[in-house]
């Protein structure tokens, strides 16, 4: 008996898997007649078998047509045909010019015809002989590069687009009807082509989308074959979604998706992660690549997508410096990183793309784009040879285009960079991104503004002053002109520590992580802040000197408490003694910076012995904390910096301590019962101190009525209105220059913040001194010849005027 085998089964279906798969069923009929789970676990089992086999024989004869490709090439045409047995429909013949080609070397001849009249014949190429058939190896045959070139100049460019005629590209605009059916008719005759040839086009696939300004556009139905063609509103080309209207909100959006889809698979893959290069390195190759993909084409044009990808670009700032929200800004994170915002990219992208074209780097004609202007007209340009003219755009999608946007940025490199950036390429991306990088980081200054920085100053200088007068009068910060902040800094990687000794004997304190400290606290008092090292996770407590009572008469003299500290943070840690042992909690300060002008927070701590095991607190007579349990502690309450009255009650309601408490001016307090220790020292410097520097030296006294009463008397009787109120902008400056350096902090002292307004203030009298040893007065004769002069011109202009009504 022999085995008939299937033409179209594939060449690596052997025996074994035929087998197999006769096996399958035959357990398929047994499962048919009784459907038990028995048989369905074996048919399962066969099936997995037959799929497991049949992927392991496709892969053992893909590697053999690898390696026998070259000896043995019908292998790889028996693949072929075995993966394409399925097109039985399919005509054999091929046709063109006329001639039908129906056996094998028929085709081949007419193949042979056509891309052998794709070139031009030559009178070179007529000349030679042919060549004659030689048995040599393909590795063995040379190729001229001279003679590469030269067939590709013969090419016939009509021929160039393929066999059907038709331009690969249709570089005409839509007018009128008649340049619809002329696409419509080229759309026919690719289809008749595709399907005279069996290649067959998916209809579905080809969409139509029209570009226009026109509120009406012209549309048109076409067709491929007798399907018609959707219509699109977008459509994505190498990359980039282009829209009907031409605007990339789209494409904007997809790529901010796409970069924080990525940025959060980094996130989640690499939380242990903690090398800032190779963070960098992973955001640069991953993300950024999305985001700054073709920016030449699609430079978002409104702030709000300008937004939208910067913030793909924040979040991936804060990944890479492991910061938390807040905790560093953006601006100094990138300084940090070495990167630029990119908005600053997308500007470098744009000149280093002109560039290449102007001195071709690419192919790209940029004359037919952006015109030159005449070098006379350009005399501020430090290159005017390569100023460009502005073009005139009416419309906003043109104006933000790559060519019409690069002007105005291109003429401002022109002014400020040297004619020697210019030399190279590798030059001018260096020098512009050191310029951006100088942009990022740059300050201004103006010399007259300066003088009213320093009245200005003075007014954030009382708040950190004490305003309190005796017990009768509080003196609020800003009835001085001032108020700030002021930051307790913690370096990173360390945390604050203080101890509080609430117990009735001294303690001495060790930390076993770190042996070089050793404390000694006494009795109802607290250390200073102590900076210590986050991996400190233990303190040891030992009481000294407890003192003879029948209380402490078993009382365990030392205990080991348990740690957690965080980078940047502050904590407290109570200890007191209870129920024959000490005891301990931490305590995390929250508020690490100066409370607001003329409020103080206080947090109460129930650090009693175990006869009040819960106490009540209350302020004033009207506000009360009830049940507060042994070592816990009330949320920070503020109030107003002055005396408070505190009562402490029991369990019962009866008062067991009354006693009035003074919280002064952004002070920071934690109360243990019967006894407060100060978070934050107080401000204790007097603010008064103040009143001799204003009655010494005042901006208002040696510029404001001086000032105005010499701009107003030098200057022209036309023109005093105006000059008055350019004397008076120059207030607004200042106050703008001393915003600007509160905000951007350059001095870590306030000290030297003075010091430098100071001497601030010095350049500028010298260089009122230098300006008034040349300034020429204008006298009260001056004055009354320029008034009559103005009488007489008035006169003339009287006269003239009856003249001309004469």
């Amino acid at each position: 008996m022999r085995t008939v085998k299937d033409k179209n089964s594939p060449p690596w279906i052997d025996k074994e898997v035929r087998q197999l798969i006769r096996k399958k069923y035959k357990v398929l009929k047994q499962y048919r007649r009784n459907k038990s789970a028995d048989r369905k676990r074996k048919l399962r089992s066969v099936t997995q078998q037959i799929k497991y086999l049949i992927r392991s024989k496709h892969r053992g004869y893909l590697a053999k047509i690898e390696s026998s490709f070259c000896g043995n090439p019908k292998l790889f045409w028996s693949y072929h045909k075995s993966i394409l047995h399925h097109r039985t429909g399919q005509s054999n013949e091929i046709t063109y010019n006329g001639f039908t080609a129906k056996t094998a070397k028929e085709k081949a001849d007419l193949f042979n015809t056509y891309f052998s009249s794709v070139f031009h014949p030559s009178s070179t190429t007529c000349n030679q002989t042919p060549r004659t058939e030689s048995k040599e190896n393909i590795s063995e045959i040379t190729i001229d590069v001279d003679e590469v070139a030269q067939f590709l100049c013969a090419l016939d460019t009509s021929k160039a687009c393929g066999p059907d005629g038709i331009p690969a590209r249709l570089l005409q605009s839509i007018t009128s009807v008649g340049d619809c059916e002329s696409l419509q008719q080229a759309l026919t005759d690719l289809d008749c082509w595709s399907r005279d040839n069996n290649l067959n086009f998916n209809e579905s696939k080809c969409k139509v989308l029209t570009i226009t300004r026109k509120k009406t556009p012209l549309t048109y139905a076409y067709h491929m074959g007798s399907k018609e063609l959707t219509r699109g509103n977008k459509e994505k080309d190498l990359g980039v979604f282009i829209n009907y209207n031409l605007s990339w909100d789209d494409h904007v959006h997809t790529i901010t998706a796409k970069g924080n889809k990525m940025l959060g698979m980094l996130k989640r893959t690499c939380p242990l992660l903690t090398n800032t290069a190779v963070r960098r390195t992973l955001y640069l190759s991953l993300v950024k690549s999305q985001i700054s993909y073709a920016t030449e084409v699609w430079s978002p044009p409104t702030i709000k997508m300008r937004s939208t990808v910067e913030r793909v670009q924040r979040r991936a700032t804060s990944w890479i410096l492991q910061a938390k929200r807040g905790e560093i800004a953006y601006k100094q994170r990138l300084i940090t990183l070495g990167l630029l915002p990119l908005c600053y990219e997308r500007e470098i992208k744009d000149l280093v793309f002109f560039f290449k074209a102007l001195y071709g780097h690419i192919d790209l004609d940029v004359h037919s784009f952006v015109s030159f202007v005449n070098n006379g007209r350009t005399r501020l340009s430090r290159n005017p040879s390569l100023t460009l003219k502005i073009p005139f755009c009416k419309s906003k999608t043109f104006q933000s285009s790559y060519f019409n946007r690069l002007v105005k940025l291109w003429n401002h490199v022109c002014k400020i960079l040297p004619s020697t950036t210019f030399a190279s390429l590798s030059i001018f991306k260096r020098s512009l991104k050191a310029t951006y990088a100088n942009l990022l980081t740059a300050t201004f200054d103006v010399d007259m503004p300066c003088t009213w920085t320093l009245g200005s100053r003075w007014m954030l200088q009382a708040e950190q002053l004490d305003g309190h007068i005796g017990e009768l009068l509080t003196v609020k910060p800003d009835q001085m002109q001032a108020m700030t902040i002021k930051v307790l800094p913690v370096p990173s990687g360390q945390s604050n520590l203080r101890l509080i000794n609430a117990a009735r004997f001294p303690l001495n304190v060790t930390f076993p992580q770190y042996p070089s400290l050793l404390l000694k606290i006494q009795q109802r008092s607290a250390t200073e802040y102590l900076v210590l090292p986050t991996y400190v996770k233990d303190v040891r407590v030992r009481a000294d000197k407890c003192p003879q009572s029948p209380t402490l008469a078993y009382f365990k003299k030392e205990e080991v408490f348990e740690l957690s500290l965080a980078s940047k943070k502050s904590y407290k840690f109570v200890i007191s003694n209870y129920k024959g042992k000490l005891s301990g909690k931490q305590f995390k300060l929250k508020f690490l910076n100066k409370i607001k002008s003329g409020k103080s927070c206080v947090r109460f701590i129930h650090a009693g012995a175990a006869a009040v095991p819960k106490i009540s607190i209350k302020l004033n007579s009207s506000f009360t904390i009830y049940k507060l349990t042994r070592l816990n502690a009330t949320k920070y309450l503020r109030l107003k910096s002055r005396s408070h009255d505190v009562e402490i009650l029991d369990g019962d309601n009866k008062v067991k301590l009354k006693e009035k408490l003074e919280f002064q001016n952004s002070g920071m307090y934690r109360s243990l019962v019967f006894e407060r220790y100060v978070e934050v020292s107080p401000k204790t410097v007097p603010m008064f101190w103040q009143i001799p520097q204003y009655l010494a030296i005042t901006a208002e006294v040696m510029f404001s009525i001086t000032g105005l009463e010499f701009a107003y008397s030098q200057s022209p009787a036309s023109m005093k209105s105006c000059i008055m109120v350019a004397w008076l902008l120059t207030v607004s400056v200042g106050n703008l220059i001393l915003v600007i350096f509160a905000e951007a902090r350059f001095f870590y002292s306030m000290a030297n913040e003075f010091f430098f307004f100071a001497g601030l203030l010095v350049v500028v009298v010298v260089i009122f001194a230098v300006i008034a040893q040349f300034y020429t007065y204008l006298s009260d004769e001056n004055k009354a010849d320029s008034s009559s002069n103005e009488d007489d011109d008035k006169f003339l202009l009287e006269e003239g005027e009856d003249e001309i009504g004469n």
